[in-house]
């Protein structure tokens, strides 16, 4: 189970506050089955989704994934581009799973390795 809370101090490119939503995938799947997204929240720098998400599996199994965690924004209106203002990836083996845990992670451009 998952929990998306909010984001804060997104980076705006452009005149307009971005459209964020976040995208999470479990990997190393990348098939619909993994994949989950928030709902879009419209120009905002600090959007606040209070969203769960939950994937079916052993915990076992979830111990050797790792969860991707993308938050993105359309570029335009009639736009299918996305805009990636962040991200970061969070190896479930290095978290308590069983009793869960509530942390803020900074999120990397795409370029930047590691995470935080």
């Amino acid at each position: 189970v998952s929990i998306v809370h909010s984001c804060r101090a997104l980076r705006q490119n452009g005149r307009d506050p971005p459209d964020p939503y976040v995208s999470l995938l479990l990997l190393p799947d990348k098939n619909r089955g993994t994949k989950r997204k928030t709902s879009q929240k419209k120009r905002t720098l600090n959007p606040e989704f209070n969203e769960r998400f939950e994937w079916e599996l052993p915990l076992d199994e979830a111990l050797r994934r790792k969860l991707d965690i993308s938050v993105k924004s359309n570029s335009s209106f009639m736009s299918r581009e996305r805009e990636l203002l962040g991200k970061v990836q969070l190896d479930l083996a290095e978290i308590d799973l069983s009793q869960g845990a509530a942390q803020w992670y900074d999120l990397m451009d795409d370029k930047d390795k590691g995470s935080s």
